[in-house]
């Protein structure tokens, strides 16, 4: 049986990383990788980890909270976050983007 965990990440749409879109970045992230899934969302409205409100509003959809998901392996799991130089920056700056994971 193989096991792995679903990696969720949040950030807002006018988030970047490295001159392009973190959400952008996170998938192209996922094709390199080759990782069994990654899917991107977009939400209408949500509180921020200091509790703070975001949406996207009819005139500015640029604080719209989107959540990126990666089903990854233990192996992925462990080369994302452990030997990615580029994803250690990102996780540094933690106003850009947050996450968690479930097996």
């Amino acid at each position: 049986m193989n096991t792995g965990f679903l990696i969720t990440f949040y950030t807002s749409q006018n988030r970047s990383f490295e001159g392009q879109p973190i959400n952008e970045w996170l998938v192209a992230v996922a094709k390199q990788m080759k990782l069994r899934g990654a899917t991107v969302v977009g939400g209408l409205e949500g509180l921020d980890h200091h509790g703070l409100f975001h949406s996207a509003s009819f005139f500015e959809l640029a604080d719209r909270p989107i959540q990126i998901q990666f089903a990854v392996t233990n192996e992925q799991a462990t080369e994302l976050f452990g030997q990615s130089t580029d994803f250690t920056l990102l996780r540094k700056d933690a106003n850009r983007i947050w996450f968690y994971w479930t097996s």
